[in-house]
């Protein structure tokens, strides 16, 4: 198997899988005006498309023969299933609450996982670690206040996608380790192995919704899942190299990198697909972008720690 990433180069993947992420924000919002307002019809053809790469990338990344299904199978259906879910609820939600609604409540993911860890994984987080992860909790809402509070059905469907996300992120360094024995990538393999299985129900899906017969439809959604994709391959990498709660606040990042990309859309003329920001608005980012900077320092000097100890 290859060797463990640093933790340097973990915030590094960290922050690169931020970057992919808030661009494919920015596609799908291209394929929601340019083609078809349909997020299933998105979520089919791109976990189609990234299904394809996935069994393409398979025999590249597999470098003996992969351990018997059943010493992973948990851990694969879990990364997959817990995933798929909350994505599908995801776009539930989309259909009863506006976005600029749901978005910054998803940040309720970073608390969820440090609950989790402590409670059930036997993690210990310090003062100063709850202290790091409540300020890029508040970080989130701050990036992107909430226009008001969701129903209550809403708050709970939104918190049971957090949930499901948590339960996702929980299996990825184990299935990472499970598979380690066939691949010198085993994090690659990871990614492989868990992105077929999200093909094979992205097929299922876009026959459902009749996905093939729109024009444009493929086209559009092939830089969503480029970028999707991977910002996966380094959110695997991050998490396998600096913890699921440290490696969430990274990515949180993606709410900010998502500012300033949709900045640069609208200041190129793409206003259909991004509107241009007030000045108040640009306050808000900037102080949000200042607690989640002071939140992530923080929890890496406690894990720096932690590790000289």
């Amino acid at each position: 198997a290859s060797m463990q990433l640093s933790p340097s180069l973990g915030i590094l993947c960290g922050f690169c899988a931020a970057t992919f992420q808030a661009g494919s924000y920015i596609f799908s919002r291209r394929f929601l005006t340019e083609c078809r307002p349909s997020s299933r019809l998105l979520f089919a053809l791109s976990h189609l498309q990234m299904g394809v790469v996935a069994l393409v990338m398979l025999p590249l990344v597999l470098d003996g023969p992969l351990p018997p299904v059943r010493s992973f199978a948990l851990q694969l259906g879990g990364t997959s299933g817990f995933y798929l879910t909350a994505q599908w609820l995801l776009f539930v939600a989309l259909k009863r609450t506006d976005s600029s609604v749901i978005a910054p409540l998803l940040g309720l993911k970073i608390p969820l996982l440090g609950v989790i860890g402590a409670l059930l994984l036997s993690q210990s987080i310090s003062g100063w670690g709850w202290l790091a992860i409540g300020l890029c909790t508040l970080a989130a809402f701050v990036v992107s206040p909430p226009r008001g509070l969701p129903a209550v059905q809403t708050l709970g469907l939104i918190l049971l996608i957090c949930l499901l996300y948590c339960g996702s992120d929980i299996f990825i360094p184990q299935l990472i380790e499970r598979v380690s024995s066939a691949s010198d990538h085993p994090i690659l393999l990871a990614v492989s192995l868990t992105y077929i299985v999200c093909g094979v129900c992205g097929l299922l899906v876009a026959l459902h919704q009749g996905a093939f017969k729109v024009k444009g439809g493929q086209r559009y959604a092939l830089p969503y899942s480029f970028c999707w994709f991977a910002g996966m391959c380094f959110l695997f990498a991050t998490f396998s190299a600096v913890g699921i709660i440290f490696g969430n606040m990274l990515q949180s990042t993606r709410s900010l990198i998502a500012v300033l990309l949709g900045l640069l859309v609208s200041r190129i003329g793409l206003t259909h697909i991004e509107t241009s920001l007030t000045a108040k608005a640009w306050m808000f980012r900037l102080a949000g972008a200042l607690l989640m900077t002071l939140g992530i320092v923080l929890y890496y000097a406690r894990m720096a720690s932690a590790l000289l100890l």
